[in-house]
């Protein structure tokens, strides 16, 4: 577990309570902005709104201090402008406030209740640890801020050594691995922004391998964009993860190989310090690539579309193709399924906005003329597709797939996940033992 440390450095000299006064002074400006800063929330929080909340996690309070930490619509964020609208804050006061850009949001486990109050966190995505004061709650959540807890919350530098929360704890409850393991798969569709945030080696080596991957699927299937039916398909995506990880041992053995190649040529019977300490970074940063395989309604498909881009990664399409010839000659569509497809693809959450990129590039009237007709705006023009898709919650800046390699420890939750639902699954069908006269 790695302990880490707030980026900036808050005086100490501030009260926890004065912090979380600061705080709230923060909210209470942003509820009585008006004009463009009003507009700017509610636009950011009717985009936020839309977009997926698997977990159905109680979500209003997050909003206003990721909107608080995060927006930049007005050029600065919300602290920013509250700070010059206060020029009687004192420096460290300034500082503190500035310093809550580096607020993560993430799924945290309790290890530790200590003896000042705060709380050990370990943030479940990265194995970060933190000590943090979770404020003021009620007796009910007090009672189960325990060890082993886990809870969803948006944490803040205070000091160089000690954070603060800018949202009441979710309490998951003391998840078992299968139950953690779809909490995590709901915070990734949730907070993609988020991931690996307070990890930039993780982040660095899991951006790098959706590159990697674009790479080799290129050489692989020949282009970027296959179709196929979904259960051939689905075959070619798992020998093309054997591919993958066949690349991924021969490239970790070669760095093993220098890893100790380096060690002998300064010791010839033990290893330094260093040299220690290189192998276990070497292991604790190992990633891992994700299982790949189609869900059952894909693998049924008449025909899938996977379509691969640098950044964004891998996507899956049944209608992409209908709708691509739809677009090229006209036929194999009504206009009303035409505009049935391409609602469909809108309003899906899982297609990013390179797909609509892609065929707005290739044919750039059919497309707008598609787009007034299921909009029913006669008027609206390509330009304006970015800033619609935008409204509609879609990301414009790429955001990490899921097909981006994982951390190691991660990977293992997965899989002791799938394993222990495999195990219960059995039990519930396996024939229960015949009695009375059916014995024999």
């Amino acid at each position: 577990m790695i302990s880490s440390h707030p980026s900036s450095t808050p005086a100490s000299t501030l009260s926890i309570d004065r912090a979380e006064q600061l705080k709230q002074e923060i909210i209470d400006f942003i509820y009585d902005t008006e004009g463009e800063g009003a507009v700017a929330l509610e636009q950011y929080s009717a985009r936020l709104l839309k977009q997926p909340n698997p977990g159905n996690w109680p979500n209003r309070e997050l909003l206003l201090t990721r909107f608080m930490v995060e927006d930049q619509t007005l050029g600065e964020t919300p602290l920013e402008t509250f700070i010059q609208h206060h020029p009687q804050l004192s420096p460290m006061e300034q500082q503190l406030i500035r310093g809550w850009t580096d607020a993560i949001v993430s799924l945290f486990e309790i290890t530790e209740v200590l003896e000042n109050g705060d709380y050990q966190l370990c943030n479940w995505l990265t194995q970060r640890s933190y000590q943090v004061h979770l404020g003021h709650v009620s007796p009910e959540i007090q009672a189960r801020l325990q060890p082993q807890e886990i809870c969803l919350v948006q944490i803040a530098p205070f000091t160089s050594d000690r954070w603060m929360v800018l949202t009441k704890p979710v309490l998951l409850g003391r998840l078992g691995k299968p139950k953690l393991a779809v909490a995590i798969g709901n915070f990734r569709q949730c907070y993609r922004r988020y991931l690996y945030s307070d990890a930039p080696d993780l982040l660095e080596e899991s951006w790098r391998s959706v590159e990697q991957q674009y790479q080799a699927s290129q050489e692989f299937f020949g282009s970027t964009i296959v179709t196929l039916p979904g259960r051939q398909l689905n075959q070619r995506l798992k020998a093309f993860q054997d591919h993958l990880s066949d690349q991924q041992l021969q490239k970790a053995q070669v760095s093993a190989d220098e890893i100790v190649e380096d060690a002998l040529s300064e010791a010839e019977d033990t290893l330094t310090e260093t040299e220690n300490q290189q192998l276990k970074t070497a292991k604790a940063s190992k990633m891992v690539i994700p299982p790949m395989e189609l869900p059952p309604n894909l693998q049924q498909a008449e025909e899938v579309t996977m379509l691969t881009h640098p950044r964004w990664g891998q996507c899956f399409l049944a209608s992409y193709a209908p709708l691509e010839r739809y677009l090229q000659s006209g036929k194999g569509y009504s206009i009303e399924q035409a505009t049935q497809s391409l609602k469909k693809l809108l309003n899906d959450p899982a297609v990013p906005v390179f797909v609509f990129h892609h065929l707005a590039e290739k044919y750039p009237s059919a497309l707008q003329a598609l787009f007034q007709q299921t909009l029913e705006q006669p008027s609206f023009t390509l330009a304006q597709l970015d800033e619609y898709l935008y409204t509609l919650g879609k990301s414009l800046e790429p955001e990490l797939p899921d097909t981006a390699s994982v951390p190691l420890h991660l990977h293992e939750l997965f899989q002791e996940a799938f394993v222990a639902v495999s195990k219960a699954q059995a039990k519930k069908t396996k024939p229960s033992e015949a009695k009375g006269f059916k014995r024999r």
